[in-house]
């Protein structure tokens, strides 16, 4: 329980480190991660969305293959191996051998795992009635409020999705709702993580460079967040 805890926070920190903008297009890149994330987020996938697994891990396969036989050429390079697999739309790192098998094996087992719970799912809820996690907005016990989701917090996401096309404002007939959840909960944890990291930074100014007479004192200089 404790290694599977470390793969999820290790496929988090993987998608949202780096200072590129949360898009589809880099999602789709850890599309062999998506069920991690949906463990992380309380995301709920569906048959089609499984489906739409299922290829990807069929495609990762394919290109498994294709690393298998290119890897014994020796004029290969490995960044020439890192653009094959992004040319699949994959994340770089599953250009390693053992990276691939070992994700394909973890993908096969998640997408098994998924399928189970989508039809115990389904038989006990068959008017899928039951709201994903994902979508709760306020939790209480009796008038006491234990989860909310601030007004404020949720207007900075959407205003980060809409501010790129591809993002999960974006109408595109291909994303499902899957990858409309992840989206916006990625793109939330990023605002929310960016906040709780506010750093002290501290300044070290020789009074040479800065005081001109003994009865002269600077301003001080006000607290922010370093870049």
């Amino acid at each position: 329980e404790k290694s599977v805890d470390s793969e999820m926070m290790k496929a988090l920190k993987d998608v949202v480190e780096g200072d590129s903008t949360m898009t589809k297009t880099k999602l789709e890149r850890h599309k062999d991660r998506y069920l991690k994330l949906c463990k992380v987020f309380g995301v709920m996938v569906n048959e089609e969305e499984l489906d739409d697994l299922k290829e990807h891990l069929e495609k990762m396969k394919k290109v498994a293959q294709d690393l298998e036989r290119k890897q014994g050429n020796a004029e290969k390079t490995k960044e020439e191996m890192k653009q094959l697999v992004l040319g699949h739309g994959m994340r770089r790192h599953l250009a390693e051998k053992v990276t691939m098998r070992q994700a394909i094996q973890d993908f096969e087992g998640e997408i098994s795992e998924a399928s189970e719970y989508v039809a115990q799912r389904r038989s006990v809820d068959p008017e899928n009635s039951i709201v994903p996690p994902s979508l709760v907005k306020l939790r209480k016990v009796g008038k006491r409020s234990v989860y909310y989701i601030d007004q404020k917090q949720e207007e900075r996401v959407k205003n980060a999705s809409e501010e790129n096309p591809t993002g999960s404002q974006a109408g595109s007939s291909s994303t499902s709702e899957c990858e409309y959840a992840l989206l916006d909960s990625l793109v939330r944890y990023r605002l929310l993580k960016t906040r709780s990291e506010k750093a002290i930074l501290h300044y070290v100014i020789l009074s040479d460079h800065l005081k001109g007479s003994k009865v002269w004192r600077p301003d001080t200089i006000p607290p922010h967040l370093g870049r």
